[in-house]
Parts: C-alpha cells; structure tokens; sequence
C-alpha cells in the first residue's frame, strides 16, 4: 500500500466516520457491517485503516448531537447528561471544546501505554476476571445509596426496569438494541418534558469562555487508565465502565465528569485495538471489526491502527473544537420547541424503519422507564442499569 493510497482510505474513513457520528442513528457497527459487505477492492491492511479511522473520527463528532440535541449512543451516553446541562447554561461551546480536547489528550497517551499494555493486559485480565460479578453488584448497590430517602426506591426501580429491558433487548434479534435502547431511555423523555419547561430549553445566546485545558489533565490522564482497566471486563460497552468507575469517585461538576466521560470513551477505543492484539478479545464493534479483517493482530498490525488512530481522531478533534463556537451560535439560532417537536416525531420514525416493530416496542418501554427519573428527581446513571443488570447476569453465569 502506498503513501497516497493510505492517505486516501484515512481521508474516507474520516468523511465516513464524522457522517456516522453526526447523524442520529447511523451506529458504527451499522457502518462497519455496510463497508465490509461492499466488498471493497482493498487490501485487509486498508480495509482495518479504513474502520480505525472511522470510529476515531466518529467519536469527536457524536459530541455534537449528544450535547446539542440530547441523542446517545452507547459511547456517549453518559458524556452526554453533563454535556447537555453545560448547553442548557450557555455553554454549548465550551462543553464541545472539553470533550474534542479530552478525546485527543487521551487518545494520545493511551497510544504512548499502547506497547506496554499489551504485557499488562493479559496478566490483570487474569486477576481481575474472576471478581467481574463483584465490581458489576458494587456499581449498582452504589449508585442507588446515593439517593436519599424515597429516592432510593425510585433508583432501585431504575436500575431494575431499565436491566430487565437490556436483558430483553440485548438477547433480541434487533441490529442495534442501544438505539431503541438509549434514544427512549435518555432522549425522548428529555424532549418530551422540555416541552413543558422553559428551563430545558437552550439559551439563544450561548456564552463565550475562554478554554483552560490545565483543570482537566489531572482527569484525562485517569480517564485514560479508567479505559484501559474497564477493557479487561467482559459483557460491557465503555458506556456501562464509566457508569461503573464515575459510581465510586468524588463528585464532579459538569465539566470536570464530560472531561472524565471522554477520556474514558477514547481510551476504551484504543485499548481495545490492544485488548484484541494481546488476549483476542474485541470489546468495541470497531475491533471486532478489524478482527473479521485481519485475524490475529501482531504487533506490526497493532502500530499500523496506532497510527491511523492518531491521525484520524487529531484531525477529527481539532475540527470539532475549532468550529465549536460557530455550531454552538448556529444552533442557538434555531427553535428548540420546534426541535423537540421534530425530535419526538423523528425518533420513532427512525426506529421503526431501521428496527421493525420490535425496536418501536423497544423505544416505548425504554421511555416509560426513562421518565421515572425525571419525575421522582434522582440521577439519570441508574438508566444504565440496561447494560449492568445484563454484564452481572452473563458474568454470573
């Protein structure tokens, strides 16, 4: 493969990877699956650039419609809860700017602990395998001690409804449980009671904040371990890691918890390229991906995805946060009402053209359960109960 050829499989995987992540409901899984079917004409070493470079850039580019238009995924859902409250203050673009500088910063000092990670990896794998259960009961118990009083009872019924449904939807037949999943648990309940409230609406003037990224370097650097050691945990999505580790630390404000959330999402996307080159397990759809490609990943193969990481995601982050002043007065600009509006009629929509029926029935439970929350005022984190109750249920068993 020569230099121009590289360059123009890292350009493609960058437009498809930023397309992926900007439109709603386009998964990176659903991308992957799309790409290796067209049966390109590359080579396996191309088509793996090709799929690293597409799930760095589509992770500084989910920020936007996470923050903005309140619409998760599995990697962003729990970044999204401080985001979305940063742009409720007026600070939308200071929020797209901690998460594009988090990314980046992580991403590059996991890529430094790349190499070392792949002797580290299979010894803590070992250790740490057998306790699973432990760690996944401690997380839940947790996050419902954390609420008071009647509070308790709500959380606790939270976590339970929200795991029984990722028990059933998780063992489905649905291509993308989490989009049902995670846009009725999160989003559709949000849209719905902003409706009601002026208080959830975005400001038309976003504030202007000079960006400080000395605060948060303490929080990346952890964010970043956070995501090598929540790698060596079978049955979770990096959204489910950070629910489990965040339970245990000190409380964050908002822009301290997104910088924490990012880090953890960006280093989970790289370790996981050395997960699957050191023990052959793939814990993202993108490293599942370039497994079905090249097979066995050695070490040449694993600094080959290193650096195409390292491209893809540099020039993704820097875009998202050079432009994030421009898309945070761009979109104050807009009726948010008609947005919820829009929001409340596209989603099922949505689902329903890419899931059937079976993910509408999805999307419907998943937005009862998601309202409980926000009725009794506890803390949305019990919601990931949909992917704890079932990663406790599979480790258990």
């Amino acid at each position: 493969m020569t230099a121009l050829a590289a360059a123009l499989v890292l350009l493609a995987g960058m437009l498809f990877g930023a397309l992926a992540g900007i439109l709603p409901g386009l998964h990176s899984n659903t991308l992957n699956s799309i790409v290796l079917a067209l049966n390109l004409p590359l080579d396996g070493n191309s088509l793996a650039l090709l799929i690293a470079a597409m799930a760095c850039a589509r992770l500084a580019f989910e920020a936007i419609p996470a923050i903005l238009l309140f619409i998760p995924d599995e990697n962003t859902v729990l970044a999204m809860l401080p985001g979305h409250r940063l742009a409720l203050e007026g600070k939308a673009a200071p929020a797209l700017r901690i998460f594009a500088f988090s990314t980046l910063a992580s991403a590059a000092i996991a890529l430094v602990l790349l190499l070392p990670a792949l002797f580290v990896i299979p010894v803590a794998y070992s250790f740490l395998h057998p306790y699973t259960p432990i760690i996944l009961a401690a997380a839940c118990i947790v996050m419902v001690s954390s609420e008071r009083g009647a509070g308790r009872l709500a959380a606790a019924l939270s976590l339970l409804l929200a795991g029984v449904l990722g028990l059933i939807a998780l063992n489905s037949s649905l291509n993308d449980p989490f989009l049902p999943a995670f846009t009725g648990l999160f989003a559709v309940p949000a849209a719905f009671f902003a409706l009601k409230s002026k208080a959830n609406a975005l400001p038309k003037t976003q504030q202007k904040q000079a960006f400080d990224p000395t605060p948060f370097l303490p929080l990346i650097l952890l964010g970043t371990l956070l995501g090598a050691f929540a790698d060596l945990f079978p049955g979770m999505g990096s959204a489910a890691k950070i629910a489990l580790f965040a339970s245990f630390l000190v409380p964050l404000d908002s822009e301290r918890f997104l910088s924490l959330a990012a880090s953890i999402s960006s280093s989970h996307l790289l370790f996981s390229f050395a997960a699957l080159s050191s023990i052959g397990k793939a814990r993202t759809g993108a490293a599942a991906a370039v497994s079905s490609v090249l097979g066995d990943v050695g070490s040449s193969e694993l600094l080959l995805l290193a650096g195409a990481a390292l491209i893809s995601i540099s020039a993704s982050s820097a875009l998202v946060f050079l432009s994030s002043g421009r898309i945070a007065k761009e979109f104050g600009r807009l009726d948010h009402r008609a947005i919820n509006l829009v929001m409340l009629a596209f989603i099922p929509l949505l689902v329903l053209c890419l899931e059937g029926l079976q993910g509408l029935a999805v999307l419907a439970a998943a937005s009862l359960i998601g309202a409980l929350p926000i009725i009794s005022g506890t803390k949305r984190i019990t919601l990931m109960g949909f992917i704890l109750i079932p990663a406790l249920a599979q480790s258990i068993i």
